[in-house]
């Protein structure tokens, strides 16, 4: 739901940055495609969660950034790129983090219930979305409201994202069973009684 308000947000928003009008939304709709390309590599190497961390962090810079630059920036020669350039730094940051968190929230969930935990969580998505056209207007031209509640909602996601488990070359989960530990032992448990089972039929075939 944070991700996509801030996502929509920004795209709804983007007729009050300074600048083009279609230059600035070509900027905002190209911004995400580096992101994908560092997601496909880093996501191996350091994790789904840190990769995730990393980029919400980015994009609470950018969020806060625009805020503090709209007020401090006193000259719109100034403040127009800098907030224009802040803006796609936070689009940056949401659009790859979505990406990233796309992937841990599919590995997440066990496969009995993939499909309907996915489907939620876009559900919740879409919330954030009806919403975030009315944050960015309450504010008219003034961009200080609408991305101080954009950085306030990547803080929790970005201090949330540290509490979902690693996903990164582990076995996926199958069924629900409840497991202990922060990492997912399902794998080895369901292997176990893979073996228990084996073990039974031989012996009754001795």
């Amino acid at each position: 739901m944070c991700m996509s308000f801030a996502f929509y947000g920004i795209t709804f928003g983007v007729g009050n940055l300074m600048g083009n009008l279609y230059l600035n939304i070509f900027l905002v709709s190209v911004i995400s495609l580096p992101g994908q390309v560092m997601v496909f590599f880093l996501s191996s190497r350091i994790g789904r969660r840190w990769t995730t961390f990393s980029f919400f962090t980015v994009a609470t810079i950018g969020a806060f950034g625009v805020a503090v630059i709209s007020r401090v920036a006193s000259s719109d020669s100034i403040r127009g790129p800098a907030t224009t350039t802040m803006t796609l730094i936070c689009r940056f940051g949401v659009a790859t983090a979505w990406n990233s968190f796309t992937m841990t929230t599919s590995e997440t969930y066990p496969t009995v219930i993939r499909n309907l935990g996915y489907g939620a969580a876009n559900t919740a998505a879409r919330v954030g979305s009806i919403v975030s056209p009315y944050a960015f207007a309450m504010g008219g031209e003034d961009l200080l409201p609408p991305f101080v509640i954009v950085g306030s909602t990547m803080v929790l996601c970005t201090l949330l994202t540290v509490l979902l488990p690693e996903t990164n070359n582990i076995p996926l989960a199958d069924t629900t069973v409840k497991t202990l530990g922060k990492d997912f032992e399902l794998g080895r448990a369901v292997e176990d009684v893979s073996q228990e089972k084996t073990a039974k039929v031989s012996t009754l075939e001795i």
